[in-house]
């Protein structure tokens, strides 16, 4: 059997890192497209042995990263720029960072992109990076590029983890008021991995 060549953007983040580690466990060949600038340091550790330079902010960067050449089977987007949490990102990469993103792997033919999105996005007008990610759902659509969007909660483990030390206390401890829905990156990382290893079913 074959293995899955899965490209993932935004490797080097937080969610990014545990993407690539599920997917180097089940076999997959992985390509971390980065910044020239990025520090992909830790990829190496991890095992990638694949990279290619792509800015979602250059579009034809993204046309050279994402080339049919490669026989790329999925694309993992896990890019954040709101978060600016390193030299280049911007909010303006989850609009039109996304949509070159979509635009390259719809023009090379990629079978499946796998957006992470955020739950109940589309109701988060008030919530720019949230809502941002919806109307990344309805430019997938648009496009009719094969895809599945994965709608997470709050991420538990993004800040020291003092969730577990509390339950073993027999406390949950909030930190939201109302209904709201909460997840490991790590059983993320697994869920994703899933989707991105799986045939697309024809539509």
């Amino acid at each position: 059997m074959n293995k899955k060549k899965v490209l993932v953007a935004g490797a080097t983040g937080y969610l990014g890192n545990k993407i690539v580690a599920e997917l180097l466990k089940l076999g997959t060949e992985v390509t971390a497209m980065v910044r020239a600038s990025s520090d992909r340091s830790k990829l190496v550790e991890m095992g990638v042995k694949s990279f290619v330079l792509g800015d979602m902010m250059d579009a034809p960067s993204l046309s050279e990263a994402i080339s049919p050449t490669y026989g790329f089977d999925a694309i993992v987007a896990s890019a954040a720029g709101y978060t600016k949490r390193t030299k280049g990102d911007s909010p303006v990469i989850d609009t039109i960072g996304y949509q070159n993103l979509v635009d390259a792997t719809k023009a090379a033919g990629i079978p499946r992109f796998i957006l992470i999105s955020i739950l109940e996005s589309d109701k988060a007008k008030s919530v720019p990076h949230f809502y941002n990610k919806y109307l990344i759902e309805k430019y997938l659509k648009e496009k009719k590029q094969p895809s599945i969007a994965l709608r997470p909660g709050a991420f538990l483990d993004q800040t020291p983890d003092y969730i577990i030390k509390k339950i073993t206390k027999g406390v949950l401890p909030t930190f939201l008021t109302g209904t709201y829905g909460v997840i490991y990156t790590s059983q993320l990382a697994k869920k994703i991995c899933s989707e991105s290893c799986q045939r697309p079913k024809k539509v």
